[in-house]
């Protein structure tokens, strides 16, 4: 069966705007980006097996990219979450849009937490230290003269 797969990413949210599959204008089915595949897949397979197809057809296509991750598929209204386990012929006929939500960079860490965690180490020991040096200074200021003294007792001036 011919069916026509739609990649989107996993923080894509449909917008306001035209509706490629009625036709029409539509409040709530248009994605952003994405890209499109038209395959020729078996109905008995499972939907996440051709969803699979579709990315593997795309990391194929677009080899210096990252492999996607496939982390769901949506029936043709955008919004209904299907049982991935399913075949085909139970949800999708011949010509049918798939939309498979991807995450288009799996295994990324994002540095924000490691340099948040170590801003926020720098500020607490640099508010430690001048709480050490403030009070260094108050009781150096009010007994000047007997560090003075303490000075010259160790260094036999």
């Amino acid at each position: 069966m011919q069916l026509n797969f739609f990649l989107v990413s996993q923080n894509d949210k449909p917008f306001p705007g035209y509706d490629f599959q009625s036709n029409s204008f539509s409040a709530s089915k248009v994605y952003r980006h994405g890209y499109g595949i038209s395959l020729n897949v078996e109905g008995k397979v499972s939907l996440i097996h051709a969803a699979e197809e579709a990315a593997d057809y795309y990391s194929r296509k677009f080899s210096n990219e990252r492999r996607l991750q496939v982390l769901g598929v949506r029936t043709n209204n955008f919004f209904d979450l299907i049982d991935l386990d399913s075949t085909l012929n139970h949800y999708f006929s011949d010509g049918d849009t798939v939309v498979v939500t991807v995450d288009r960079r799996p295994n990324y860490k994002s540095p924000i937490p490691a340099i948040l965690k170590a801003l926020t180490w720098l500020s607490f020991i640099h508010v430690v230290h001048v709480a050490i040096v403030s009070l260094v200074v108050i009781f150096g200021v009010r007994n000047r003269f007997f560090i003075g003294n303490l000075i010259q007792q160790i260094y036999n001036l």
